[in-house]
């Protein structure tokens, strides 16, 4: 092991927390490995200036949207370097991950930087045009299992790659998903408080108060973390929900850590 070098960064991408417990609950099964770890927001490493990062071992955790990852998480992985002799990435999805591990397999091919192990992990599915948040958080899953299990693996610097599936049927083609505006696919509803939370959880800085009202406009992740993380249920999604009235952040992970991790307020600043 090189001394000038971190043990381990751990890079993570969460909006209603799945991929932060992942994060941790990786980190925990890898903590005998050195010394502490470094657990980083892409959405503030982002903000900085640093776009190399060495270590001996580099995580990926982040969640799968629409079969493949966030246009954030992406634009990280395009431009930053990780190098590190171990690379490995665990990626939380809902139901059925698609291609995405082959996606980024080839990624790193392209850029040089190779995956050492790539894996999902099923965690409920947050994303409101489609799942019953009420069904989601109750339908039986081995998470904490199969973290344990990753984590092992992970503990022995295995080599491994996820096979792929075809996405079901009616999913995106042509352009795919993205690119989305903001304005166009959400709105405040009549219990909007204006109380800004929204605006300190957006990973891309799309909130805005003037006037003691809210606004909104640009680019949008689709992450939903300003749904999910409403207290008063003030936002909706325009094309509808399958049940607006249940909203999910995961159990063991904090209102104020989804905002210190994503929040693109002047204060926070990026690590590092």
């Amino acid at each position: 092991m090189d001394p000038n070098l971190a043990p381990r960064i751990i890079f993570y991408f969460t909006a209603t927390g799945n991929s932060l417990y992942a994060a941790r609950t990786l980190d925990a099964a890898l903590a005998p490995l050195g010394a502490e770890p470094l657990l980083l927001s892409i959405p503030q490493v982002l903000k900085g200036e640093r776009t190399l990062w060495q270590a001996e071992e580099i995580g990926l955790v982040a969640p799968v949207y629409r079969w493949d990852l966030p246009p954030l998480v992406q634009s990280f992985l395009e431009r930053h370097r990780l190098q590190a002799p171990y690379r490995w990435a665990v990626l939380t999805c809902g139901h059925r991950p698609g291609a995405v591990v082959q996606r980024l397999w080839r990624r790193g091919q392209a850029q040089g930087q190779p995956w050492h192990y790539l894996a999902t992990v099923e965690m409920v599915d947050n994303f409101l045009p489609r799942f019953d948040m009420e069904v989601e958080r109750n339908l039986p899953r081995s998470v904490e299992r199969d973290l344990a299990y990753h984590g092992q693996r992970l503990r022995e610097r295995l080599e491994y790659r996820q096979e792929g599936a075809r996405p079901p049927k009616g999913g995106p083609k042509g352009k795919g998903l993205y690119p989305l505006r903001a304005e166009e696919i959400l709105t405040f509803n009549e219990r909007c408080r204006a109380c800004r939370l929204c605006q300190r959880l957006c990973p891309r800085g799309n909130f805005t108060f003037q006037d003691q009202k809210m606004g909104l406009g640009g680019e949008c992740e689709y992450c939903l973390a300003c749904i999910h993380n409403c207290p008063w249920g003030g936002l909706s999604l325009k094309g509808g929900e399958v049940n607006s009235g249940v909203r999910y952040r995961h159990p063991q992970v904090g209102l104020e850590e989804i905002v210190a991790a994503n929040s693109q307020l002047p204060g926070i600043r990026p690590p590092l």
